[in-house]
Protein backbone atom coordinates (compact mmCIF):
# COMPACT_ATOMS: atom_id res chain seq x y z
CA UNK A 1 0.00 0.00 0.00
CA UNK A 2 1.30 3.59 -0.70
CA UNK A 3 2.76 5.65 2.26
CA UNK A 4 3.07 9.10 0.36
CA UNK A 5 1.22 11.63 1.47
CA UNK A 6 -0.27 10.53 4.79
CA UNK A 7 -1.90 13.48 6.23
CA UNK A 8 -1.03 14.88 9.76
CA UNK A 9 -4.83 14.24 10.77
CA UNK A 10 -4.33 10.47 11.44
CA UNK A 11 -3.97 10.84 15.73
CA UNK A 12 -1.71 8.69 17.61
CA UNK A 13 -3.61 6.36 20.12
CA UNK A 14 -2.39 8.96 23.40
CA UNK A 15 -4.67 11.26 21.41
CA UNK A 16 -7.54 9.32 21.50
CA UNK A 17 -10.61 8.47 24.07
CA UNK A 18 -11.36 5.26 22.58
CA UNK A 19 -8.68 2.73 20.53
CA UNK A 20 -9.24 1.00 17.34
CA UNK A 21 -10.04 -2.86 17.91
CA UNK A 22 -9.87 -5.51 14.81
CA UNK A 23 -13.04 -6.76 14.04
CA UNK A 24 -11.81 -9.89 13.40
CA UNK A 25 -8.38 -11.42 13.92
CA UNK A 26 -5.91 -10.84 11.57
CA UNK A 27 -4.87 -14.19 9.46
CA UNK A 28 -1.19 -14.41 11.66
CA UNK A 29 -1.64 -18.05 10.84
CA UNK A 30 -0.70 -17.52 7.33
CA UNK A 31 2.63 -15.69 8.34
CA UNK A 32 3.75 -18.30 10.65
CA UNK A 33 5.82 -20.62 8.58
CA UNK A 34 7.84 -17.74 7.61
CA UNK A 35 8.57 -16.66 11.39
CA UNK A 36 10.44 -19.76 12.10
CA UNK A 37 13.54 -17.86 12.56
CA UNK A 38 13.82 -14.71 14.09
CA UNK A 39 13.34 -11.37 12.90
CA UNK A 40 10.18 -8.75 13.04
CA UNK A 41 8.42 -6.04 11.22
CA UNK A 42 7.09 -2.82 12.74
CA UNK A 43 4.68 -1.65 11.17
CA UNK A 44 1.93 1.82 11.03
CA UNK A 45 -1.27 0.89 10.32
CA UNK A 46 -3.12 3.92 9.46
CA UNK A 47 -6.81 3.58 9.60
CA UNK A 48 -9.92 6.15 8.66
CA UNK A 49 -12.36 6.90 10.49
CA UNK A 50 -14.91 4.23 9.24
CA UNK A 51 -12.63 1.56 10.22
CA UNK A 52 -10.82 0.84 7.16
CA UNK A 53 -6.72 0.57 6.87
CA UNK A 54 -6.14 3.22 4.32
CA UNK A 55 -2.52 2.59 4.40
CA UNK A 56 0.45 0.48 6.02
CA UNK A 57 4.25 2.19 6.29
CA UNK A 58 7.19 -0.44 7.22
CA UNK A 59 8.54 1.58 10.19
CA UNK A 60 11.55 -1.34 10.36
CA UNK A 61 12.06 -4.45 9.41
CA UNK A 62 14.51 -7.44 10.01
CA UNK A 63 12.16 -10.15 8.22
CA UNK A 64 12.77 -10.99 4.38
CA UNK A 65 11.12 -8.44 2.09
CA UNK A 66 8.32 -11.43 1.34
CA UNK A 67 7.33 -11.67 4.78
CA UNK A 68 7.04 -7.96 5.31
CA UNK A 69 4.89 -7.94 2.07
CA UNK A 70 2.61 -10.74 3.21
CA UNK A 71 2.71 -9.09 6.81
CA UNK A 72 1.10 -6.19 5.22
CA UNK A 73 -1.19 -7.41 2.87
CA UNK A 74 -2.74 -9.27 6.12
CA UNK A 75 -3.20 -6.09 8.43
CA UNK A 76 -4.32 -4.02 5.01
CA UNK A 77 -7.16 -6.15 4.87
CA UNK A 78 -8.07 -6.20 9.04
CA UNK A 79 -11.57 -4.34 9.37
CA UNK A 80 -11.20 -2.26 12.34
CA UNK A 81 -13.85 -0.23 14.54
CA UNK A 82 -12.80 3.52 14.57
CA UNK A 83 -10.87 5.57 17.04
CA UNK A 84 -12.78 7.71 18.79
CA UNK A 85 -12.62 11.12 20.64
CA UNK A 86 -15.33 12.09 22.96
CA UNK A 87 -17.32 9.65 20.86
CA UNK A 88 -16.45 11.32 17.63
CA UNK A 89 -15.20 8.35 15.09
CA UNK A 90 -11.47 10.10 13.42
CA UNK A 91 -8.57 8.65 11.60
CA UNK A 92 -5.62 6.81 13.62
CA UNK A 93 -2.75 5.71 13.11
CA UNK A 94 -1.98 2.37 15.04
CA UNK A 95 1.63 0.65 15.73
CA UNK A 96 2.14 -2.83 15.27
CA UNK A 97 5.08 -5.69 15.66
CA UNK A 98 5.32 -8.79 14.05
CA UNK A 99 7.75 -11.68 14.53
CA UNK A 100 10.02 -11.67 17.58
CA UNK A 101 13.81 -10.43 18.09
CA UNK A 102 16.15 -13.30 19.03
CA UNK A 103 16.53 -13.25 22.42
CA UNK A 104 20.47 -14.41 23.66
CA UNK A 105 20.95 -17.68 25.58
CA UNK A 106 21.65 -17.43 29.26
CA UNK A 107 24.26 -19.81 30.27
Amino acid sequence: MSTAAIPATFLDPAQLTEHPKPLKEPAVHLLLPMLARSGMARLVLYIDELGHVTSVEVDSATLPAATVDRAVAIFAAVPFSPGRVDGIAVKTKVRITVGAEERPREN
